[in-house]
């Protein structure tokens, strides 16, 4: 029994030392890739704006390393402990059936009400953090939307993620309900963005012409990336007009709204000129059908 004993223990100690081992170096890892991205990053706003702060830019990429460095000495400092911890109790295990059952019982029952009670928000939090910071679903700099809420996400800590919100108010999330929202992350795989113009024209209107002017208000904005060349849709006929959609292409969410600015300022100016009757103008990104109450694309919306 002795032997088998010390089998075991040697075994839960080799299996507890690679996993120490491999967590630290996973930590590591994921801790570099997140600063390495951060060192690259050239906009940290959700809508171009000059910065009444003097280096803005270089102080938010600072401050957002510093703050990625402090989340991962967090976790470097809670990985030995917790991993103690688990280690001792594996080790136990074979010695359980010497301890009373009561005295088991009742050591249970008071972690769970320590835990349940008064430690349960920040074990939630803390540990949602941790999925967080090891996930991809949200990053530092990322553009999003979140309970209608459009803008970057400037921190990630392990208690709650802080979103700069295009206004710059920002918007604090505990990372146990972070984990939870409905996220619309306009740069999780790539920067780029497809912006998309709406309106409805009056069914006298010369569509060839509408169309050309459409394309040409797009191409004209300094915001236009030319990976190709716009598109023009009729994608509805309803009673009163022709409902028609222009799109193009952006490098980044901000500019992506500043070529929705310049194409909607165009094409009034354009339709005044030559008499086309506009019903409505509104913009919104072509993947998504809202970007919420709160953000600057929302508040464009409307009659012209």
């Amino acid at each position: 029994m002795d032997y088998k004993i010390a089998i075991y223990i040697l075994v839960v100690i080799s299996i507890g030392l690679l996993v120490a081992v491999w967590l630290w170096r996973r930590v590591s890892k994921t801790e570099a890739v997140r600063k390495k991205r951060l060192k690259g990053f050239k906009n940290f706003d959700a809508v171009p704006t000059e910065s009444p702060q003097d280096n803005h830019l270089r102080e938010v990429r600072q401050q957002s390393l510093q703050n990625v460095e402090t989340r991962f000495a967090i976790l470097r400092r809670l990985l030995l402990p917790v991993l103690f911890v688990l280690l001792v109790l594996a080790l136990i295990i074979p010695f359980l059936g010497k301890v009373p059952q009561t005295v088991i019982s009742v050591s249970v029952a008071a972690v769970t009400v320590v835990v349940g009670i008064a430690a349960r928000p920040f074990v939630e939090n803390l540990i949602a953090g941790v999925v967080i910071s090891f996930g991809k679903r949200v990053r530092v700099g990322d553009t999003v939307l979140i309970d209608e809420h459009y803008g970057t996400v400037e921190d990630i800590t392990l208690s709650y993620t802080t979103i700069k919100e295009w206004n710059w108010r920002r918007y604090i999330i505990p990372n146990a309900a972070m984990l939870n929202k409905n996220i619309v992350n306009y740069t999780l795989k790539e920067k780029y963005y497809w912006v998309n113009v709406e309106f409805w024209v009056d069914y006298d209107s010369d569509i060839q012409l509408v169309e050309e002017l459409a394309t040409k208000a797009v191409e004209n904005s300094a915001n236009f990336a030319n990976y190709e060349a716009p598109k023009f849709w009729v994608v509805d006929l309803t009673k009163e007009a022709a409902h028609c959609m222009v799109v193009g292409w952006a490098n980044s969410p901000s500019q992506g709204w500043m070529l929705g600015v310049d194409t909607r300022k165009e094409l009034i100016q354009q339709f005044k000129s030559h008499g086309i009757k506009s019903y409505s103008l509104r913009y919104q990104p072509a993947t998504s059908s809202s970007i919420g109450d709160s953000s600057p694309a929302e508040g464009e919306r409307g009659s012209s």
